[in-house]
């Protein structure tokens, strides 16, 4: 049984029905399975308003970080009901050390191979939110590349060897646990419903974290590749100017070591090309860049930048070679004189 809706748009509005008569009639599933825990004596509503209220009030409006706080957070709420039989308001170390082996290790039955199934169904014509029962709270995460391999190798046993047989927490995926459980318990001590989280003390003595870092292949081009990829971008923009931006903003970023962001159009800041300038000896040059966190830097422009993709690209939008006053093409001076400023 699952204890949040499917879609994280709702949840104010669950939050705002639980404690009322008309969430028996919108969710009569998860209703159910509230009364049956509590008739075991497990406060299961108040953890879910708890939860609810973390969510919506505490975690914020971002739907990916409401995501991922929710389904931690789901996850440990189920394992503290239905392993422990206990409110998650009573749990302390030793239970949390549990719910680390539970995670690590999940029952096979609460996997779904490759679907990731929503919590509830709606029924057609009415505001009844019906349980799924293919929601499963770990899904294994496979790649299609990673499955295509195993049906070539082995076609006889990809439909005898389950998928969800193989399943493992990775590094990366345990310490988000780690973290996201850490700040719903945290949550749960500020606001003195728990004596204490636990979480750095469970944490520090695991015995399936890695110390040190973990090592990640870099989600990067290879030099081959990247240079494949600004090539052809430059013959597309030899044939039609319209590519010439392209060119442009993709050479910015990749040289300058730009986020997308920083070349983009802001309340508080637009991007000109009157941000290149000299630098203060006169001999290079250097983009002044509002960036992360509304802080102000300068990044230095190497001279092939300058030579090879800011006056290309200025000069296929009719503006002279460089930007200010640096003099460059008599058939530019004109336009100089006048003062021409221009948006990237």
């Amino acid at each position: 049984m699952c204890v949040s809706h499917s879609t994280i748009n709702l949840l104010p509005q669950q939050r705002e029905l639980l404690n009322s008569s008309e969430f028996a009639h919108v969710y009569p599933s998860l209703d159910e399975y509230l009364s049956k825990m509590e008739n075991d004596g497990i406060a299961a509503r108040k953890d879910l308003a708890l939860l609810l209220h973390f969510l919506v009030s505490v975690v914020g409006n971002s739907k990916g970080t409401q995501t991922r706080f929710r389904n931690e957070a789901e996850r440990f709420i189920l394992f503290c009901w239905n392993e422990k039989k206990k409110s998650i308001l009573e749990l302390g170390a030793e239970e949390i050390r549990d719910y680390i082996d539970w995670i690590w290790s999940p029952p096979k039955a609460l996997i779904s191979d490759t679907t990731i199934a929503s919590r509830f169904k709606a029924k057609s014509g009415t505001d009844i939110r019906a349980l799924n029962e293919s929601w499963r709270p770990f899904v294994l995460r496979q790649s299609k590349a990673n499955r295509k391999a195993n049906e070539l190798i082995s076609p006889e046993r990809s439909t005898i060897d389950k998928p969800k047989k193989r399943y493992s927490l990775n590094q990366t995926s345990l310490q988000n646990s780690y973290a996201s459980l850490n700040v719903f318990l945290k949550e749960l001590w500020e606001s003195e419903h728990i004596g204490r989280n636990p979480i750095s003390l469970v944490k520090k003595s695991c015995k399936y974290m890695v110390k040190g870092k973990t090592y990640k292949p870099p989600h990067t081009l290879d030099d081959e590749t990247w240079q494949l990829f600004v090539d052809t971008l430059t013959q597309a923009a030899d044939k039609n100017p319209a590519y010439e931006m392209h060119r442009f903003l993709v050479v910015t970023l990749k040289v300058l070591f730009l986020r997308i962001s920083e070349l983009s159009h802001r309340d508080y800041y637009s991007p000109m090309f009157g941000h290149f300038r000299q630098d203060s000896s006169g001999e290079g040059w250097v983009l002044n860049i509002i960036g992360k966190g509304k802080k102000e830097r300068l990044v230095t422009v190497p001279d092939e930048f300058i030579d090879n993709v800011l006056i290309r690209y200025r000069e296929s939008l009719g503006l002279s070679p460089l930007p200010h006053e640096v003099y460059v093409a008599p058939a530019h001076r004109d336009r100089i004189k006048r003062g021409v400023s221009r948006k990237l």
